[in-house]
Formats: C-alpha cells, structure tokens, sequence
C-alpha cells in the first residue's frame, strides 16, 4: 500500500506540502493510517489530516462493538482479533498502535456520536496529543452526533470545524491557504 501511495501522489501531481488529508469514522482511520505510512517514507512531506469520528484504535473499536450493528471493525479488517496474526494485522492497521503522529492533525468528534463512542475518540486524541502536543489539535462539538461532524452545512461545520482547520492550515501552509479556506 505504501507504494500504491507514492504513486498516486506523483502519477496525480499531488502537491503534498499543501495536502490535506479528511476521513470520517472508519475513513478516519485510513486518513490517519495513511498520513502515518507517507510521513513515514524517506522525502515526503507529511499532509495535514483532519480525522472527525476516527476509528482510530481497532481493537478498542472491535471490543466496544462500533457502528449500528457492532461488527464495523470486524469487517473493515475481515477477521476478529483473536489470533496472534489478527492481532498484528490490526496493529499494523491501527492508528493508535503507530503514535506518535509526525504529521499536523486535528481530531474532530461530537459528544453525542451513538456510532463512534466519544470515549474511543477521547482516548486516542489525548495518546496523540501526548505523544506529540505541538502537532495534534482536538475538537469536541457539543450535542453532535455522528454525521454533522462532516456536514459542510451543519453550524458545527461552519463555526467551528473550518476555523480550527483553518488555524490549523495557516500554522502549517500559510495565511493565503487558511484564507481560502475560510472564504468558502
């Protein structure tokens, strides 16, 4: 996959010291996972990722039985984590089994998600945050559920989840880059 990677980014002309990364729930997960294996290759410039409601531990996730039916994890990775070989597969997969972050990131969740328990969020952002506190940035919405942490219509989106992407890009990219996030 690594590769598959790099060679997407330079097939696409990626411009990767602009790159912003954004998953959501189980797409959260691979945003991180991915962000970690391309800050990981010798040259690459590490994208910045915005990972609302991430998946972010897969074994916790496996055992709090995540999604409407609880069984997510368990088809995202095709196996349980009941074997030595699953459970290596599921570290490799995890990204709270690869921290610290090397990358700009800012975690984004609502305290009212009924399919990604806050406290999955909560443990992983504050691991991140740990591990690496100039780089991870986190974000509780208040009374938001699963969904409006990603809805570009929602005032969680708005009025919060764009400003603290934008501070973040301007840290990291500059003021023309968060402006031009902020006048969309």
């Amino acid at each position: 996959m690594d590769r598959y990677v790099l060679q997407t980014h330079h097939s696409l002309l990626l411009c990767p010291e602009r790159l912003i990364l954004l998953g959501h729930s189980a797409g959260g997960c691979l945003a991180l996972w991915a962000a970690q294996r391309w800050s990981g290759t010798a040259g690459a410039v590490a994208p910045l990722v915005l990972a609302a409601a991430p998946v972010a531990d897969l074994v916790k996730g496996y055992e709090m039985k995540v999604s409407d039916e609880g069984d997510a994890v368990e088809l995202y990775m095709k196996q349980p984590p009941t074997s030595e070989s699953a459970l290596e597969a599921y570290r490799l997969a995890s990204p709270a089994a690869n921290l610290p972050v090397s990358f700009p990131l800012l975690i984004v969740y609502g305290d009212a998600d009924a399919d990604v328990p806050p406290e999955l969020v909560k443990a992983y952002a504050h691991a991140a945050r740990a591990g690496a506190p100039a780089l991870v940035s986190v974000l509780e919405i208040s009374q938001a559920d699963h969904f409006q942490v990603v809805d570009a219509t929602s005032d969680a989106w708005r009025q919060a989840i764009v400003p603290a992407l934008a501070q973040l890009v301007r840290q990291h990219y500059g003021e023309e880059a968060a402006m031009a996030l902020e006048s969309n």
